[in-house]
């Protein structure tokens, strides 16, 4: 094993309690020694390169899952609630505010997507979110940064979702 960097691996890797050791380049090929069980085996190299990627690159940059339908906001200074009828309720009153530019602003938030998530490590919370969900549950987010970004923390995850500024401008402004 060790002529093939396999002593001291580059990487290791475990799917469903299978560990995956890298190792050294074949110096004639480059492709990369890979052990598993009892074999050894070659690869090409771009089949290893996520596994060299830190393990926030592969989080979720949607803000809610597919089952998660906001149906309820408290934001800074506005509160808008839909309905069992399906009509949405706003407090303060905002008449500018239609039907349907209220149900597109809450699919706007359903589909939110960040450019970056990672984990929560430090950083002052500036104001308070709350969401309600169809399914009964509530996600509290707080604002970490407004510019140049816009950063939000969902707290039930720990993790940070950074947006472009104008984003964090829609999603907060009906």
């Amino acid at each position: 094993m060790g002529r093939f960097g396999l002593t001291t691996p580059t990487a290791r890797l475990t799917v469903n309690h299978q560990t995956f050791r890298f190792g050294a380049a074949n110096p004639l090929t480059q492709q990369l020694y890979v052990a598993t069980g009892d074999y050894v085996y070659l690869i090409a190299p771009q089949y290893a390169a996520d596994v060299y990627s830190k393990l926030f690159d592969f989080a979720a940059k949607r803000l809610f899952g597919a089952g998660e339908k906001p149906i309820g906001f408290a934001l800074p200074g506005l509160t808008l609630t839909r309905g069992k009828d399906g009509r949405w309720r706003v407090r303060p009153g905002k008449p500018r505010l239609t039907p349907d530019r209220l149900n597109a602003w809450a699919d706007d938030w359903a589909q939110a997507s960040a450019l970056l998530s990672q984990p929560y490590v430090a950083g002052k919370r500036l104001e308070n979110i709350t969401v309600h969900l169809a399914s009964g549950k509530t996600i509290a987010l707080s604002i970490l940064q407004r510019q140049p970004q816009f950063i939000l923390l969902r707290q039930d995850e720990n993790m940070q979702y950074d947006f472009p500024a104008a984003s964090g401008k829609r999603l907060l402004n009906p």
